[in-house]
């Protein structure tokens, strides 16, 4: 069955810097991952990773994969990265790691929350399980939403992202004066 939890589960901030990074307070929302149970369920895996488009924020994501997979013996991280932002570039992209019929389980980011709806519903009935990050599919809403099937998603909380740069913006321009803020969509 389908369950759902809440669109968002405050587990709380703090903005970590070169200057406090090794402060315990700060540590606490560091992930690491660990622990021999877990580890060895999750050996001799071959996960794939499909990004949103060759940008730094993806080579990040990528790189914390491969740091994560290479703790977990024996298995492999398969990744594509599309060079265009766009769900006609990354479909077939998605449609190829489905077709491997190899993979334990995908995880993405979605280039479009509509477009690829379609996409990872075919994925899903495959019986490949996926995790969406960064971009949910549909309005976000799994249980009650149009999108019912079975999918995972884990992302940040923009909004609150944006709030606390603002904050720190503000406290750095002395809480006066003009500033520029561009948002891109990649």
């Amino acid at each position: 069955g389908v369950t759902s939890i809440p669109a968002r589960i405050p587990t709380g901030y703090q903005v970590i810097t070169a200057d406090n990074v090794d402060d315990p307070e700060v540590a606490q929302y560091i992930y690491t991952a660990g622990g021999d149970e877990a580890t060895s369920m999750a050996s001799g895996r071959k996960v794939g990773f499909l990004a949103g488009v060759q940008d730094p924020f993806y080579f990040t994501m990528q790189r914390g994969a491969e740091k994560a997979i290479s703790r977990l013996s024996g298995s492999e991280l398969v990744v594509q990265i599309p060079e265009d932002w766009n769900a006609t570039v990354q479909t077939p992209m998605l449609d190829a790691m489905v077709a491997r019929g190899d993979l334990d389980f995908l995880f993405l980011a979605p280039v479009d929350k509509e477009a690829m709806v379609a996409p990872l519903q075919n994925a899903v009935d495959t019986g490949l399980p996926i995790i969406t990050n960064d971009t949910f599919i549909g309005d976000g809403d799994y249980a009650n939403g149009p999108v019912t099937f079975p999918i995972s998603y884990i992302g940040s909380d923009n909004t609150l992202g944006g709030k606390i740069a603002c904050e720190a913006l503000a406290e750095a321009v002395g809480g006066a004066g003009k500033v520029y803020i561009q948002n891109v969509k990649p």
